[in-house]
């Protein structure tokens, strides 16, 4: 994964796809989950 600042890309099942966050920044390989899919739109959060 990239840094999301708060936008970058997140590595899920092996493909890698564009991601969000809700505004917070993630260092890179920070583990995430994904919390929202809409249409192309991935939203995500730090993994607690």
């Amino acid at each position: 994964m990239t840094p999301c600042r708060p936008v970058g890309t997140v590595k899920i099942e092996g493909r890698n796809y564009s991601a969000q966050t809700d505004g917070i920044f993630l260092e890179h390989d920070t583990p995430v989950k994904v919390i929202e899919v809409d249409g192309t739109k991935i939203t995500k959060k730090k993994k607690t």
